[in-house]
């Protein structure tokens, strides 16, 4: 695995995450060759959730980091989680249709949603808070598209607001600038998010593996 890798670090530094350690479930080098029905490569937050995902499913699975569990580029995070892509509903509209582009903002709130509730099933504390998000016009979407896109989303089923450039400056303190300002997303602790579901996922049985201790 090692010669298949590369080793750039991810972040440099300390990060806020790190004023204090997770309880990790224990991890042992790998050093002979096993079986295993699914391999999940890190010990991040993607690899907890897959691992994760498919213990609950029944599968046996094996988790292998060159580094320790949760010490790459989860401990960077902003610890942002957020339904709204990257791609504005209205630009994704002309690329795949309306109704596909609904549909996978549709699904990513519902992915959003399904990890807050998974969360609590499993009763990790993760300092998870709802947090409300504003996009503010610039030069993907300018103050007219801007519009449209709020209204783009409010047909689609999501609860958003258009603010004026006013309201921004008098609610925010931005000046010249309007904004679309969305609601039910999520703040937390990237590193105990991570660090709560692998100890799901060994709980169940997987194995976790690292190549540096």
């Amino acid at each position: 695995m090692s010669g298949a890798t590369h080793t750039t670090d991810l972040r440099t530094g300390r990060t806020v995450w790190q004023s204090h350690r997770p309880r990790l479930p224990g991890s042992s080098r790998l050093g002979r060759s096993i079986r295993t029905d699914v391999l999940v490569v890190g010990a991040g937050i993607s690899g907890a959730l897959a691992a994760e995902a498919l213990t609950a499913d029944g599968f046996d699975v094996v988790i292998v980091d060159r580094r320790r569990p949760v010490a790459g580029s989860t401990m960077a995070s902003t610890a942002l989680l957020q339904y709204e892509i990257d791609i504005p509903l209205t630009h994704l509209a002309r690329q795949v249709g309306l109704h596909r582009a609904q549909r996978i903002w549709r699904r990513s709130r519902l992915a959003l949603e399904g990890l807050r509730a998974r969360t609590r099933e499993l009763g990790i504390d993760a300092a998870l808070e709802e947090r409300d998000s504003l996009y503010l016009d610039g030069n993907v979407l300018p103050p007219r598209q801007l519009e449209r896109e709020a209204t783009a989303r409010r047909l689609a089923g999501f609860e958003v607001a258009f603010l004026s450039a006013a309201e921004v400056r008098a609610r925010f303190g931005f000046r010249g600038r309007s904004a679309i300002l969305g609601f039910d997303n999520l703040v937390g602790d990237p590193v105990r998010l991570a660090a709560g579901y692998l100890r799901a996922a060994v709980g169940r049985g997987a194995r976790l593996y690292s190549l540096s201790r």
